[in-house]
């Protein structure tokens, strides 16, 4: 999977995990944040 940003709709801007061989696979995976203590 490969970080990818949304261009348009609804979540523009926004960054997730898209599959990196799109479009033969479609699966996305949103990005947790995470935070160290």
């Amino acid at each position: 999977m490969v970080k990818r940003t949304a261009s348009r709709g609804a979540n523009a801007g926004k960054q997730f995990w898209g599959c990196s061989r799109y479009p033969a696979c479609r699966g996305t995976r949103e990005i947790l944040d995470q935070v160290s203590s």
